[in-house]
């Protein structure tokens, strides 16, 4: 946080969202960090409709959003790798790796070698998540 302030002084806080579907604890989460109830909870999927902004500090605001669905026209592996999608129902993460290699490099970030040993080798999902 003290770079953040040192690069954004103009900002007096910063904002964090708690951001996911309908009834999986983000107001809990929330009550759970303060340590007492400070938003309502319900076992009823859509109990908040507003937006709920807690500071937990003077400069650091938690915002509890109400649940979201999103429209199936969001990749599953995008909704999954931003953390929106239960992990719980995820089958497989291979798919999701993948997703993830095509869209960054991987290899490189991660600073991985090939399990084979042999560097020319195509990487599958499989070789990143086995990868040394």
């Amino acid at each position: 946080l003290e770079k953040w302030n040192d690069d954004n002084s103009k900002s007096k806080f910063i904002t964090i969202g708690l951001v996911g579907f309908p009834n999986v604890g983000k107001s809990s989460f929330l009550n759970g960090i303060r340590g007492r109830k400070v938003v309502s909870v319900s076992k009823t999927p859509g109990h908040t409709k507003y937006f709920q902004t807690i500071f937990i500090t003077h400069d650091v605001v938690l915002c509890d959003c109400p649940g979201l669905i999103f429209p199936s026209i969001v990749d599953k592996q995008w909704q999954i790798l931003s953390g929106v999608f239960p992990l719980s129902q995820v089958r497989e993460p291979y798919t999701s790796v993948g997703y993830l290699a095509q869209m960054t490099d991987l290899v490189e970030l991660l600073q991985l070698k090939h399990p084979t040993d042999q560097e020319n080798n195509q990487w599958s999902a499989w070789d990143i998540c086995t990868g040394k």
